[in-house]
């Protein structure tokens, strides 16, 4: 089996000490980019995780024929757009959360991912949680009113 190419769109925080760690970790996973409009971010996380090509355009990244999925992990402003963008260039997509910062954007992404064909997951790791939990049951019943 071939590795999946991922390109990490956004060298911050949690790019950094969440998202690139897992990959390394998986022999499956090959890094073949560390974007970000900092440089100095994208040199920094290449230095430390691998030898992947470091670029400060994302658009330079999903022209690349060879990558088969991007990481977003840019301010939440970007989310959906590079997400969209992403999938309209034969990308699937991992985005941090939240997806998008509006209704209308995360709607726009869902239609695309359907058109596309491709897969988008967004990042919720907190969705199985009690207090989550209690509140969609709360949800359910009715007891917070219409949501």
């Amino acid at each position: 089996m071939s590795k999946v190419r991922i390109a990490i769109i956004g060298c911050g925080m949690i790019a950094n000490r969440h998202h690139i760690p897992c990959y390394k970790v998986n022999e499956d996973v090959e890094l073949v980019y560390f974007c970000d409009i900092i440089r100095e971010k994208a040199e920094k996380s290449a230095a430390e995780y691998g030898s992947g090509k470091v670029v400060e355009d994302y658009k330079e990244v999903l022209a690349d024929p060879t990558v088969d999925a991007v990481d977003i992990c840019t301010p939440n402003l970007m989310h959906s757009v590079i997400a969209i963008d992403a999938m309209k260039a034969g990308k699937h997509v991992l985005c941090e959360k939240p997806a998008a910062i509006n209704y209308d954007e995360a709607l726009k992404m869902q239609q695309v991912c359907h058109e596309t064909g491709k897969v988008l997951n967004i990042g919720v790791v907190n969705r199985f949680e009690g207090h989550i939990n209690m509140i969609r049951k709360y949800i359910q019943e009715g007891r917070l009113g219409e949501v």
